[in-house]
């Protein structure tokens, strides 16, 4: 805003040009408002120069975040789907993702909806998904 700046040095330049003695009223005043004007300027550029610093800080934030999210949500999303069973909730048709392999061990209990928490699946066997829901 150094066009701020320039105004204020010009109406400093106007006042000063008038010639108005220290003492009088006017001059005092406009001399007031003028050194007023002068330090919101001031404060106005170093608020700017502040303001785009922070602008900067948090693009850069903002860039390494995305790069960590791609590193560890790109490697995870793939990892997350493959071979997974797809199991329906009855109670509240909540898809459930389930290992095979864990529908296939018989010493643990149902698979139990994360939603509702109904039974989904018996592990080997019951209500186990087929092959047909793998994803």
């Amino acid at each position: 805003m150094g066009n701020l700046k320039s105004r204020v040095a010009y109406l400093q330049g106007l006042v000063a040009g008038l010639e108005m003695p220290e003492d009088d009223r006017e001059g005092r005043i406009l001399s007031g408002i003028v050194d007023v004007l002068s330090a919101f300027a001031n404060q106005v550029e170093e608020l700017e120069s502040a303001h785009a610093n922070l602008e900067n800080y948090v693009e850069n934030l903002d860039e390494d975040l995305y790069a960590l999210e791609s590193e560890i949500y790109h490697d995870t999303e793939d990892a997350d789907q493959e071979g997974y069973v797809e199991i329906e909730c009855p109670e509240c048709r909540t898809m459930v993702s389930v290992d095979p392999d864990v529908l296939e061990d018989e010493d643990m209990g149902p698979v139990v909806c994360p939603n509702c928490g109904e039974e989904v699946a018996f592990y080997g066997g019951d209500t186990a998904a087929t092959g047909d829901d793998v994803v």
